[in-house]
């Protein structure tokens, strides 16, 4: 991979890290019996899911960085 592919993909990967964070809090801050307009309920699995996806990207993002 060139430096330019480098850099690209380093950038998709933190905005992609900070999008899936926010997506995190937006839809985990509220209970379910609270009204949650456009919110998806997430269950537990779902959740761990996306945060072992979290850890996944932030390793990419480490190994990009080197």
């Amino acid at each position: 991979m060139t430096e330019i592919d480098n850099v690209e993909d380093y950038i998709y990967y933190v905005n992609y890290k900070n999008n899936l964070i926010q997506f995190i809090i937006h839809n985990c801050s509220y209970t379910q019996n609270k009204k949650t307009q456009n919110r998806t309920n997430l269950n537990e699995r779902e959740i761990l899911g996306l945060l072992k996806e979290l850890q996944l990207i932030t390793l990419l993002i480490k190994n990009l960085n080197k």
